[in-house]
């Protein structure tokens, strides 16, 4: 974690960088051997052969790359192209996270009614949908009513896809393996944030020219019409079919 949050600002070619990844591949090297070796693994190999659990890991980094990096470039949006302060930005961020809320308990009663593989897929669909809207009202003098209807469509689909991503993690397996599952999925979470967010901040740093405040602005429409494109991902990840995504469904 380390490395990814740390690389992007130092450069990814300088010393401490390129040692920490060099510990960093060392270290999972070591993991992995301890793992196979010993009689009690705290990730059992065995669950890397499960696609459904495969396929939450995929969709929980996914999530996380894309829904959890969209707050990072809306407060730079908020305070320094439009020049809001603190409290206003607190305020900016009321609607997204009430709509997100929402957007969970209609998630628990679409996975009850169409499926959680359809209800993932709608979610997904949803928030592409929204980062899209979203990307094409940011403008450097526009009105925040022109942010809602990507801000809802995104909070719908995030919430929508927090409830049906854990329960595909759990769906087929074992009663035993339940909890190293959960612990498995909860870390490509974690992962595929720091990933995700490094590569947009890359992204956004890279597009930008001209003046320094259209090159902000600029870098930051780039990174959210990247989240369109990954949510895009999502919703194809989510479309293939899996043993245990059907059964869930």
């Amino acid at each position: 974690m380390f490395l990814l949050v740390h690389a992007p600002q130092a450069g990814w070619g300088s010393p401490s960088v390129l040692i920490s990844a060099t510990l960093a591949i060392a270290l999972l090297t070591v993991f992995a051997v301890v793992e196979t070796r010993t009689r009690d693994p705290l990730v059992p190999a065995r669950l890397f052969a499960h696609r459904g659990l495969l396929t939450a890991m995929a969709v929980t980094a996914l999530y996380s790359a894309t829904f959890s990096s969209l707050p990072y470039f809306m407060t730079l949006y908020f305070q320094n192209v439009r020049g809001y302060g603190a409290f206003a930005t607190g305020l900016a961020f009321l609607v997204p996270a009430v709509v997100t809320a929402l957007g969970t308990q209609a998630g628990e009663r679409a996975v009850a009614r169409v499926g959680v593989r359809r209800t993932l897929v709608g979610s997904m669909a949803l928030g592409a949908a929204g980062a899209a809207a979203l990307g094409l009202a940011l403008t450097g003098d526009g009105s925040y009513a022109l942010l809602l209807p990507g801000i809802v469509l995104l909070g719908l689909g995030q919430g929508a896809a927090w409830t049906g991503m854990w329960i595909v993690a759990a769906s087929g397996v074992a009663a035993e393996d339940q909890g190293v599952a959960s612990g498995m999925a909860s870390t490509t979470l974690q992962v595929g944030g720091a990933v995700g967010l490094a590569l947009l901040v890359a992204l956004s740093s890279g597009v930008g020219h001209g003046p320094p405040d259209d090159a902000l602005l600029t870098g930051i429409r780039a990174a959210v019409f990247a989240i369109a494109v990954g949510l895009g991902c999502g919703v194809l990840l989510t479309l293939i079919p899996r043993k245990a995504a059907t059964a869930a469904a």
